[in-house]
């Protein structure tokens, strides 16, 4: 059962006093992961020794600029405002201007659980008679990427087109169980289901669109892409923690809920995968010490 509370664009600063004497920083997201998941992550970025007992949901990522909006004016009350990056990298779109605002340098914040370390160390503790190298091969995170790498650069290179030209198109929340393979015993996406997805969206687009300038920005795009990781650009939440979560619970026993498989592995985030959260938040807090 889903208890989280969101607040309003308005209530953050509100709470930023209420909630002082639990929390050394205010922090404020989306709504589109757990508090308690949130929570923990945040406790492997921040400092030892510096409270961070509430996490607020503000509901989705316009709501949370919003309200980081209304909350420029100085105080001594140490606040961040945090969003997912979406598919603003895939489109070197800049975040916006503001203080107190810190946009993740992956999709979303799942992004940052998937390591695999972590999973490693959730299938010994489920399964007691595996060991760590065969819980690894038997995992195959990076060949899980690998094969599925080509797939999931041009589907979502053509999801960034069209969040830019027709914001009508379903784009990520087209789950990732919609293209997978059904006789792929790795939960592999099926080429042809995505193909066919692809074909789908280009067509809608020309309906809508001038074919020169979806070609440009497709691109454009391409090239983006082609210069990173698929894990900062590509959604862990619909297109890459879907695959894993099944195999775990399949083949070494963890039953457990996704939201708890989510907790378990942001007690595990290495704070490496996004050294400049750490220093924004020290920043944040040192205002207050300041």
């Amino acid at each position: 059962m889903n208890t989280s509370v969101k607040f309003s664009p308005r209530a953050a600063q509100g709470l930023a006093h209420l909630q002082a004497r639990k929390n050394d920083i205010a922090i404020f997201v989306e709504d589109s992961a757990g508090r308690n998941m949130w929570k923990r992550i945040i406790k492997r970025f921040i400092p030892e020794g510096i409270r961070v007992e509430n996490v607020n949901p503000l509901g989705n990522r316009q709501q949370v600029i919003n309200a980081c909006k209304a909350d420029q004016t100085k105080t001594a009350k140490p606040r961040l405002y945090i969003i997912d990056a979406d598919l603003d990298l895939l489109k070197s779109k800049r975040k916006p201007k503001l203080k107190h605002l810190y946009r993740l340098r992956r999709y979303c914040i799942e992004n940052y659980l998937i390591q695999e370390k972590s999973l490693i160390q959730l299938a010994t503790i489920f399964d007691h008679d595996i060991d760590e190298n065969t819980a690894e091969a038997h995992i195959d995170l990076s060949g899980w990427l690998k094969r599925n790498e080509k797939s999931l650069r041009h589907l979502f290179v053509w999801y960034a087109v069209a969040n830019d030209l027709d914001e009508s198109v379903e784009t990520v929340a087209h789950h990732i169980s919609r293209l997978s393979d059904d006789d792929s015993v790795k939960f592999d996406l099926c080429p042809s289901k995505t193909r066919k997805r692809i074909m789908n969206i280009y067509r809608h687009l020309r309906t809508t669109a001038d074919t020169r300038e979806i070609l440009k920005k497709y691109n454009q795009y391409k090239i983006n892409a082609n210069r990173m990781n698929i894990l900062d650009f590509v959604s862990g939440k619909s297109y890459i923690l879907p695959a894993v979560f099944p195999l775990l619970k399949r083949d070494f026993g963890m039953n457990i809920s996704k939201s708890a498989f989510l907790c378990l592995l942001a007690e595990r985030v290495d704070p490496k995968v996004d050294p400049y959260f750490r220093r924004t938040l020290q920043r944040e807090i040192n205002t207050r010490i300041d």
